[in-house]
């Protein structure tokens, strides 16, 4: 069972920095929108999602579904 006071990658102050960033990158790419919401992302229908974010969070994480993003952003 993962404990926010014990688990590696809830202690990040940026997770895409250094060694941070090995340790959120799977979780990031397996999890789906809602469980990112979790973790801070804005679930999809946000306003940040433009075509621009949706291409630099792409670049930024490689492997990620931007799916669910792009589908709510043409609605």
């Amino acid at each position: 069972m993962c404990r926010r006071d014990n688990d590696a990658w809830t202690h990040f102050a940026n997770p895409f920095i250094c060694g941070e960033r090995e340790l959120m990158m799977p979780f990031l790419i397996i999890t789906t929108p809602c469980v990112r919401s979790l973790s801070g992302f804005p679930e999809p229908g946000h306003p940040c999602y433009t075509e621009k974010t949706l291409a630099l969070l792409k670049a930024t994480i490689p492997g990620l579904h931007t799916a669910p993003y792009r589908k709510a952003l043409s609605a």
